[in-house]
């Protein structure tokens, strides 16, 4: 009877182990993803002391027809400990962390913002908050805002699959507003020509460039006035020093994860992401926490100002307004530290850092990227209130060809309300 007993419970405990194992494997779809070699990765940032290596060159790199991102991940301002106030009046009792370090985040999800960008969607329907996001310190990359590496890694993917398929027939994609309606326009090409250079490799290449002028965009808005909420203005973040580097960082990512054919189903790539931050944070020399927080610290006063509280524009001191041919980060060891900051950045990452200098190409294989998409923004009556200059006065639409023009003009803005120097990461 004991044995009779015994021999029931063996099987019943099978049984729920089996079921859980179904179960978690019809969650995770047995994704194993091996983890890129460092030539792959270095292949994939387009490091510009670095070969181009395998960039855009799979020639069976499938990517999955997923909608446009319209979620907010709701990070990050620059500093640490930020406080906040609603207009004149102090918020007590929040501090807004925001440094993380690289055993801190969670795992990606395609869009997995919190709030939709339409007010009619459900701001957190089939949404994992898990990623854990935030600022995190790197010897050669400076601070990475996750938030951005994720945002433009899902866009970068969203824009490869649509080009591809719209490559010989041309198509005009709709993005949710942000400062105006924005669209992608897709210019069709001859198929001997996509023949020529490689129908897929083109389309990698310019989601990528469509991705990261769209990153820039979002950086003129909110300069402008743009914000998800109306009552908490975001000009404090624009063009803050991690955000293009960031943004291009996970642009990058997301072209390494297709030519490596693992983002031919979004729960693929989603696994891929993992693996891919992983190993490029590690690359770039992430950071524990407690030293990213003693790097902020360490240009408090020079790159933030910490006596600010959000959504004050005067929080953030220094603006990054260069956007290529190369992106290089900010370390802070260029700010000047003090010698307690020096001395521990100099036990974590050495004394001889060489920054990674990141490539941003307008061109493959001899095609003008330009010729093969537009991005259109007309630019919305609030942002017309609040002195956005227009190129063309007899037009509220502007190209990413008008972006020097308005990134001229905001840093001029920027150098009258900062100072001469107050685009360079330099002490004054």
């Amino acid at each position: 009877m004991n044995d009779r007993r015994g021999k029931w419970l063996a099987v019943v405990a099978t049984t729920l182990v089996m079921a859980q194992l179904v179960a978690c494997s019809t969650r995770l779809r047995w994704h194993i993803v091996r983890e890129p070699s460092d030539a792959v990765v270095i292949a994939a940032l387009q490091e510009s002391d670095a070969s181009d290596g395998r960039f855009g060159s799979a020639p069976d790199a499938r990517i999955p027809a997923v909608p446009p991102p319209v979620r907010l991940r709701p990070c990050c301002a620059f500093g640490a400990d930020l406080r906040t106030q609603v207009g004149a009046l102090p918020v007590p009792g929040l501090a807004i962390g925001n440094i993380i370090g690289p055993a801190n985040i969670g795992p990606h999800k395609y869009d997995g913002g919190m709030f939709a960008a339409n007010p009619n969607q459900s701001p957190t329907a089939g949404r994992d908050w898990g990623e854990r996001n935030g600022q995190i310190y790197t010897c050669r990359g400076g601070f990475i805002d996750l938030a951005h590496v994720r945002d433009y890694a899902d866009w970068t993917i969203f824009f490869a699959a649509n080009v591809y398929r719209s490559l010989r027939t041309g198509d005009t994609l709709t993005l949710s507003d942000e400062g105006g309606q924005r669209r992608v326009v897709v210019h069709p090409l001859s198929q001997q020509r996509l023949d020529e250079v490689g129908a897929q490799g083109l389309a990698i290449a310019t989601g990528q460039w469509l991705a990261f002028n769209l990153s820039v965009w979002h950086e003129i808005a909110t300069w402008y006035g743009w914000s998800w909420f109306r009552a908490f203005p975001e000009t404090a973040s624009a063009f803050s020093p991690e955000d293009i580097y960031s943004n291009l960082i996970g642009i990058r990512i997301a072209a390494g994860v297709i030519n490596e054919r693992k983002a031919e189903t979004d729960s693929l790539y989603e696994a891929s992401m993992n693996i891919w931050l992983r190993q490029v944070l590690e690359r770039l020399g992430a950071q524990p926490a407690e030293v990213g927080r003693t790097a902020m610290f360490g240009v408090d006063g020079v790159w933030w100002d910490s006596r600010r509280r959000l959504p004050d524009k005067r929080l953030t001191l220094r603006r990054y307004l260069d956007t290529g041919p190369t992106i290089a980060p900010w370390l802070v060891s260029d700010a000047g530290v003090d010698d307690a900051v020096s001395a521990l950045l100099d036990e974590h990452c050495g004394t001889d850092v060489r920054p990674i200098v990141l490539r941003n190409p307008d061109s493959y294989r001899g095609i003008a990227l330009r010729e093969v998409a537009t991005l259109e923004f007309d630019v919305s009556p609030a942002m017309a209130r609040n002195g956005f200059p227009f190129p063309r006065p007899d037009s509220r639409l502007v190209t990413q060809e008008d972006f020097p023009s308005i990134i001229a003009a905001i840093g001029l803005d920027n150098d009258e309300q900062f100072g001469a120097d107050s685009a360079t990461p330099a002490r004054r």
